[in-house]
């Protein structure tokens, strides 16, 4: 095997590892925070319940509940992003997830 398919092998091992421990991490928190873009150029973070994906979706789809006239909705409308942060209990793996929403 050449020196290149070595290295790639290699990097492809190491982005597995990595997103193994982001899933267990997601896993073991309850709690999110959702980031999405302020109308003035800020940030606004709320704490939500994040639920699992359902059977057969991607393993990285998240689902929370916010109301329809929510301040979060109308952002996350607006600029069609939105940042998903985990903190695990031990303080020693974090985990954010950013993405345009569906």
């Amino acid at each position: 095997m050449s020196d290149i398919a070595l290295s790639v092998a290699g990097q492809d091992q190491r982005v597995e590892r990595l997103l193994g421990a982001a899933r267990e991490t997601i896993a073991e928190v309850r709690y999110c925070w959702i980031v999405t873009a302020a109308s003035d150029g800020g940030a606004n973070a709320r704490v939500v319940l994040g639920q699992p994906s359902d059977a057969g979706d991607d393993v990285w789809t998240r689902w929370f509940l916010a109301r329809r006239g929510s301040r979060k909705v109308a952002e996350i409308r607006r600029s069609g992003r939105a940042t998903l942060a985990y903190q695990h209990d031990s303080g020693n793996a974090y985990v954010a997830l950013a993405a345009r929403p569906n």
